[in-house]
């Protein structure tokens, strides 16, 4: 044994085993509240699955090169040069991952995943967020990778010195042939039809505890293979449905369907109930749930929004259709429904042609514009907005001289004075305008201006107190704005939307974590009624409804609900990471990867799931609605050529 520890490439291999069990063990100590009794057994033997494929998709190869070595002394010098400082690089690549879990698990209740993926793309953005919030993690981590890739780099270069690979040609050859046949198996690490996913290693219904059992290098491998550019993988739906299926599921919400149109079969009738000419005005609040909105059982975060409630039109139970904000931009600017479908407004297929609310009423006349704190290609923004309907787009570098530019942009204040420079300019020529403003001053490491806002009164419970202020911010930055908007006239003519994209954190401590995505909305503004309503409902029905206030009949592909009518079913779409939730009355369908289904039945009230037998019925209407994004998508059903409005 301890002669094969000579060879580099079998010692390197012990070495990161070695570093995943340990990281293994110390986020089970972390989390083992959560973790069932009895459960350690399996999450260290499905861990010794999964480590197995990192460490043979990291050095089989290498390991083949080396036996081959022993055959062709031709290969040995350049491989003495290159292979420790590969092996080096491979060690350190899994220590960095592993160093990143604890933060990630912090944010998202799971291993990284998809979203760990998508933000490498942006490391401006992502080294500012960790610098401003997370700055003992960011070195600490940073210590451990190069530090990992020095001191293995000088050890794995003194084994290649002493020992070099093999000994003789028979040890050499009876490792490659070891290799040839056990890699294979390794990856796979199944004999079924399909190869090990994380799926197979789930038992619990705790993401964040079915987690444990991966590595965080699988997981981010296994998240960037099935990165969806383009389609929907069949293995990532519960169930297939065909379009009937889903026009059925979409008819039990309203009999309001539209006549049939050439490619809009899904289009709906929406009457209008405001009068035309009036100016819309959406601000999608950055993070700001339901947990900072004393009204809506949270801590008193949110004062400004919960004055401004009581002249508005409050939807008290609005359910986010994500946990990411291009979820929430797709569901409010487009009424698109969540799905494993990549959102949107990262699809190449729809940064032009789709339907949305600034496509629809740039076609009617009005001036569009999205006003962004930040960089607004993060996350594809601009060019969704662009190619979408929007005719300006304001994103960090056009604020000349910003009173205060945090780790995510510019201040929500300075935000809110672009905006309305933007509107007065439009009223000054005369213009109807649509607006979608877009806060950041709420994104971890809730970086505000200081000596702006006090904490909030009582208890925070589990909200820290940078969240919690944080959130006092941006609701001061808005309660000035609409305030202001007030002042100068705007309520007479304008409409007013103010909801969160999603929540602050959704984490996996359940099957589903269905509580953390309910958000506040309010609608304000020209002939709108204040009011309390206390229907389900989720942010793909705020599209249709906002059409209606405005003041526009005509056949839409909106496939959410007008709120502006009393017949529609409380019923909430959701989507995390791979998961798929519908929840209709009390009763709440969990769609999962692989088949897999669970019911249970809410208490809003105590804030918790029983579980419960989902009926066939149910069932049905909950996996047709997981199809209807990609049907929607793949056949071009949400088209802006389908933004059919009467004329007038």
């Amino acid at each position: 044994m301890m002669g094969l520890l000579r060879n580099p490439v079998a010692a390197a291999a012990a070495a990161a085993l070695l570093a995943l069990t340990v990281s293994r063990a110390l986020l089970c100590a972390w989390q083992w509240e959560v973790i069932p009794a009895g459960s350690l057994g399996t999450i260290f033997l499905q861990g010794l699955r999964v480590d197995l494929i990192v460490l043979f998709a990291c050095f089989s190869v290498p390991g083949l090169l080396l036996c081959l070595s022993r055959f062709l002394p031709a290969i040995r010098g350049a491989l003495g040069a290159l292979l420790p400082p590969f092996l080096a690089l491979a060690l350190a690549f899994i220590v960095m991952n592993e160093a990143a879990t604890p933060g990630f698990i912090e944010e998202y209740g799971v291993r990284p995943n998809h979203l760990y993926v998508e933000y490498l793309i942006y490391p401006g953005e992502v080294l500012r967020t960790l610098w401003g919030g997370h700055r003992l993690e960011l070195v600490l981590g940073i210590l451990a990778t190069t530090g990992t890739f020095a001191l293995s780099l000088r050890w794995l270069r003194g084994l290649m010195r002493r020992d070099g690979g093999f000994r003789t040609r028979r040890g050499a050859l009876l490792c490659a042939l070891l290799l040839v046949i056990l890699t294979p198996l390794a990856l796979r690490s199944s004999l079924g039809h399909r190869p090990l996913n994380p799926t197979m290693v789930a038992f619990t219904e705790s993401m964040l505890v079915n987690s444990l059992p991966l590595n965080s290098s699988y997981s981010a491998a296994y998240a960037l293979a099935h990165l969806k550019d383009d389609e929907v993988n069949p293995s990532d739906l519960h169930a297939a449905a065909s379009a009937a299926e889903v026009e059925d599921a979409l008819g039990t919400f309203s009999a309001r369907k539209a006549a049939p149109a050439p490619g809009c079969r899904l289009n709906q009738r929406i009457e209008a109930v405001g009068e035309r000419g009036r100016n819309l005005v959406i601000v999608l609040e950055e993070s700001l749930g339901a947990r900072f909105v004393k009204g809506l059982g949270g801590v008193d975060s949110a004062p400004n929004l919960e004055r401004l409630a009581r002249e508005g039109w409050w939807l008290k139970r609005l359910y986010a259709t994500g946990h990411r904000s291009v979820r929430g931009i797709e569901a409010v600017t487009a009424g698109f429904p969540p799905s494993p479908l990549a959102s949107i407004v990262k699809l190449a297929r729809t940064e032009q042609g789709t339907a949305t609310l600034p496509a629809l009423l740039r076609a009617q006349g009005y001036e569009t514009a999205f006003i962004y704190g930040g960089e607004s290609h993060f996350d594809n923004m601009a060019a969704y907005f662009r190619g979408n309907g929007v005719r300006l787009v304001v994103d960090q570098r056009d604020y000349e001289h910003p009173a205060y530019v945090g780790s995510w942009g510019v201040s929500d204040e300075d935000l809110f004075a672009r905006a309305t420079e933007v509107i007065e300019g439009y009223r000054k020529a005369g213009r109807n305008y649509c607006l979608v403003v877009f806060t950041s001053s709420f994104h971890d490491p809730f970086d505000i201006p200081g000596g702006k806002v006090e904490p909030p009164a009582g208890d925070l419970g589990e909200v820290p107190l940078a969240q919690a202020l944080g959130a006092r911010y941006a609701d001061y930055a808005l309660g000035k704005f609409l305030d202001g908007a007030r002042e100068r006239g705007l309520w007479e003519d304008t409409v007013f939307l103010v909801v969160a994209d999603h929540e602050v954190k959704v984490r996996g401590n359940r099957v589903f974590p269905y509580f953390e995505f309910h958000i506040p909305g309010l609608i304000l503004g020209a002939g709108v009624e204040p009011r309390e309503d206390s229907r389900l409902a989720s942010q793909i029905d705020l599209p249709p409804t906002l059409v209606s206030l405005l003041g526009l009949s005509g056949s839409y592909p909106f496939v959410g609900q007008d709120l502006t009518h009393g017949d529609t079913v409380g019923r909430a779409l959701m989507q995390y990471n791979e998961i798929f939730a519908y929840r209709e009355g009390d009763t709440l369908a969990v769609l999962s990867p692989g088949g897999k289904l669970d019911g249970y039945e809410v208490d809003d009230l105590s804030q918790s799931l029983t579980p419960l037998r989902i009926g066939d019925a149910l069932h049905g209407k909950a996996t047709a609605l997981e199809n209807l994004g990609p049907l929607l998508y793949r056949e071009g059903l949400a088209a802006d050529a389908c933004l059919l409005p009467d004329p007038e």
